[in-house]
């Protein structure tokens, strides 16, 4: 009997204690370098922590714990040796299990699998996961894996179909970290040599704004991420990608927006198309204030139907006077100067410079004008316009706000600009100069007649 319990005894403390030994020894070290070795690999805090938080790494620490602790306790409490004996017999499972998921996160198209089954379905405790995946998503960029890239870009484009699913005819705002992630990848996109090519999307995430299935709006959240994303591609030397959105938004605008057939939602959706033409305004007044001059010539020459339509650029003359005036002297025009120039310092003197950069792109589209004339695009009358304003203060404020007009129109330098854009000669510049100074102070006259009617 004494021999019997003397054999269990040894055998505890031969087997047991050693193996404790051995788990704490080689398996924390393990952990510790496996950790070490995630965030090199995908340079990314969020993955290596996702491990650590992983339920069979947070089981296997408690198990060492809790083992290591009962061993101490064993000489006291001799029953709860068995409770070690359990706790080992655990530690060797999760050991075998956590190589197991090492190899997994060692594996980018294996963890991106398993991060996209556990948030299948979008819900606000699936955030951090989303951070996760829109993290090796970005790490992915880096590798030459079409197949797992195409996983990614499919995922992304089902992530945001799915919130905003059942929302037609509505404005949608995205999760913040649908917007963090957009614009951390389009900067590691945009900032990296290689091109890498979706299968929906080319090389540019903004596309995925511009809802042609669901007729979504978009939310001025959405603006702002979309002009951000614009201004990377700009500085990176990306054109090539800001022309390839253009035609986008050009094709969104003329068949998704223009061409709606629902009545209930008409108001909604002419707003919605005003607001996506300021912003486009916006865009092409960023690169004149760029010199993106090549760029800019490509943008307002695109059409892609026969006869040509320019949707986002205003091609009539009343129409581009109203927008001038409403710039100029009403709320309306902040709209368009929202959206700031990011080299500029910010307040109100950046609000101004970028008005009057605008301000000067209405005019160069004055001048284009033109072209249009020549080629039989337009047939302008430039004595037809009345679109004033209703009230009296409105009236008023444009008259005070016609030598502006004015003075944009005899600015030399802007001339020279818009003859190096346009290729025009300097002899159109001046009959099309002296045509524009007649029509506005036609305006003008028309502007005291009716304040003096009135």
């Amino acid at each position: 009997m004494t021999n019997n319990i003397m054999s269990a005894h040894i055998s505890y403390k031969e087997i047991v204690i050693p193996l404790i030994v051995a788990m704490f020894s080689i398996a924390c070290p393990l952990l510790l370098g496996v950790i070490q070795r995630i965030d090199e690999k995908y340079n990314s805090t969020r993955i290596f922590k996702q491990f650590q938080s992983e339920c069979l790494t947070k089981i296997f620490i408690k198990s060492l714990i809790f083992t290591i602790v009962g061993l101490f306790l064993a000489p006291i409490i001799p029953c709860i040796k068995y409770v070690v004996i359990i706790f080992c017999i655990i530690l060797v499972i999760c050991l075998l299990k956590i190589i197991q998921l090492i190899c997994l996160y060692y594996n980018p198209a294996q963890l991106q699998e398993r991060l996209l089954r556990q948030c299948s379905n979008y819900s606000s405790k699936e955030k951090e996961l989303r951070n996760v995946w829109l993290e090796l998503f970005s790490a992915m960029l880096e590798k030459d894996n079409i197949e797992e890239l195409e996983q990614s870009f499919q995922a992304l484009y089902k992530w945001v179909e799915n919130i905003r699913q059942d929302d037609t005819y509505k404005i949608v705002e995205y999760p913040k970290e649908l917007y963090n992630g957009i614009l951390i990848l389009n900067e590691k996109l945009c900032g990296q040599k290689k091109q890498i090519v979706s299968p929906k999307n080319k090389s540019d995430f903004l596309r995925i704004f511009l809802d042609k299935e669901q007729k979504t709006f978009i939310h001025s959240k959405t603006f702002n991420v979309m002009w951000i994303c614009l201004n990377q591609q700009l500085y990176y030397g990306r054109q090539d990608w800001i022309m390839t959105y253009w035609s986008s938004a050009h094709e969104y605008y003329l068949y998704t927006l223009k061409n709606h057939t629902e009545k209930t939602y008409e108001q909604l959706i002419e707003t919605h198309q005003k607001e996506f033409k300021y912003f486009h305004i916006a865009l092409c007044s960023l690169l004149l204030y760029k010199n993106e001059y090549s760029l800019l010539q490509k943008i307002i020459n695109y059409s892609d139907t026969q006869p040509p339509q320019y949707v986002l650029i205003p091609s009539h003359y009343g129409e581009i006077i109203s927008l001038f005036m409403n710039l100029v002297a009403s709320d309306e025009g902040r709209k368009m100067t929202q959206y700031s120039f990011f080299d500029l310092q910010q307040g109100v003197r950046n609000e101004n410079i970028t008005n009057g950069w605008i301000q000067k792109y209405l005019v160069f589209l004055m001048f284009r004008l033109v072209i249009l004339e020549r080629n039989s695009e337009i047939k302008e009358d430039y004595s037809s316009f009345r679109a004033f304003p209703p009230r009296l203060s409105g009236k008023e404020e444009w008259l005070e706000n016609i030598s502006v007009l004015k003075q944009r129109i005899e600015d030399e330098i802007m001339l020279e600009t818009t003859t190096q854009i346009l290729l025009l000669e300097q002899k159109e510049i001046e009959q099309q100069k002296n045509k524009l100074l007649d029509a506005v102070n036609g305006i003008e006259t028309k502007l005291r007649n009716s304040i003096n009617n009135q």
